[in-house]
């Protein structure tokens, strides 16, 4: 047999990098809606064993009840679900579904690790800017690093977890001394390429009084802080 007939032609082709991801990103979304029936359920013990280990050693069942609870409380129940988009990168990966929830309709987003263990759930966009950052601030100082961590950037959530900022927060307050108030919010709109917002929130230490940059894409999303530390 001529060596070119056992040849595919360009049309039958398909990479082997390209079933992979086909496959992966099938399995991902049907995790992905695994937890959410599982959050519907308010099966929250379910949810925990679904986390990666060092994110279900920081959640509680309880305090995913909590913060599932905040979200339903703005959104209403959730209703069915619409598109769903899987977005690979070297980090890890993220899966975006459209969601209806009863009072309105928000994408929720799952985020995953290189091992397919999940690293975070957002639901962007349910709070403005100054919100989100004034409650960062809020929950670092009251020492909630599992809360100050859920309006990071998918991205981020995949690289920090609740010991990293910790650590990023007691520097700050090594050289500052104890966290007393936050004085102010400003915002520039418009910010970087993605179209995002810069949010300084003046803090007053017991040191001094100082400003931490807070960097938004354009979904509402953290993806970068610039805490007081020289």
């Amino acid at each position: 047999m001529p060596l070119h007939a056992q040849t595919m032609t360009k049309s039958e082709q398909m990479p082997i990098a390209q079933v992979t991801d086909e496959a992966k990103n099938a399995q991902l979304q049907r995790k992905t809606f695994m937890l959410l029936d599982t959050l519907k359920a308010g099966k929250y013990e379910e949810a925990q064993k679904m986390a990666a280990p060092d994110l279900a050693k920081q959640l509680t069942p309880e305090t995913i009840a909590k913060l599932w609870e905040n979200v339903i409380k703005t959104t209403g129940d959730v209703q069915k679900y619409g598109d769903t988009s899987v977005v690979n990168t070297i980090n890890g990966d993220v899966v975006i579904v459209e969601t209806m929830f009863s009072k309105t309709t928000q994408d929720l987003v799952v985020t995953y690790n290189q091992a397919g263990e999940i690293v975070g759930v957002n639901v962007p966009g349910l709070q403005s800017v100054e919100q989100i950052s004034q409650d960062l601030i809020m929950a670092l100082s009251e020492k909630n690093y599992t809360v100050a961590r859920q309006n990071l950037h998918p991205f981020l959530k995949g690289e920090l977890f609740s010991e990293q900022i910790q650590e990023k927060w007691e520097n700050v307050i090594a050289q500052n001394g104890a966290f007393k108030s936050i004085k102010d919010v400003t915002i520039i709109n418009g910010f970087g390429r993605q179209n995002g917002q810069l949010v300084t929130v003046t803090v007053e230490f017991e040191k001094t009084t100082d400003d931490i940059l807070i960097i938004f894409d354009g979904s509402r999303l953290i993806t970068g802080v610039n805490m007081a530390v020289e």
